[in-house]
C-alpha cells in the first residue's frame, strides 16, 4: 500500500517487496539458509515441486491441474516426471479391484 495504486495487480505467490519475481538463484540462497537456520536435511527447493504434485496426486486432484500447475502442457509428462506414487497407495487401488469381474 505503501508503494501506491500505480503498483498494479501482484502476479506472483512469492515475490521482492515491489511485486516482482525473485531470481531462482534468490530463492535457493533463500531456501538453503532457512533449512540450515532450522536444522534439517537439505533438500533442493525444486524438490517441493515433485512433493506438491505427489500430494496432489494422492489427494485424486485431475492430471490437467497438476499439469497446469507445474507448468506443462502435457499432463502425460508432468505424471511421469512429478507425480510419485506411494507403495501403499497402490496397494489400496489394487485392493478395490474385483477379481470375479474379470473377463476372459
Amino acid at each position: 500500500m505503501a508503494l501506491g495504486a500505480s503498483i498494479g495487480e501482484w502476479a506472483y505467490v512469492v515475490s521482492n517487496e515491489v511485486g516482482e519475481p525473485y531470481a531462482p538463484g534468490v530463492l535457493s540462497r533463500y531456501w538453503r539458509d532457512t533449512v540450515k537456520a532450522a536444522g534439517i536435511r537439505h533438500i533442493k527447493l525444486h524438490a517441493a515441486r515433485h512433493t506438491c504434485a505427489t500430494l496432489m496426486h494422492l489427494q485424486v486432484v485431475p492430471a490437467a491441474v497438476i499439469a497446469a500447475w507445474i507448468g506443462h502442457k502435457d499432463a502425460t509428462l508432468t505424471m511421469k516426471l512429478y507425480a510419485h506414487s506411494q507403495d501403499d497407495v497402490l496397494k489400496a487401488a489394487g485392493a478395490t479391484l474385483n477379481p470375479g469381474c474379470h473377463n476372459s
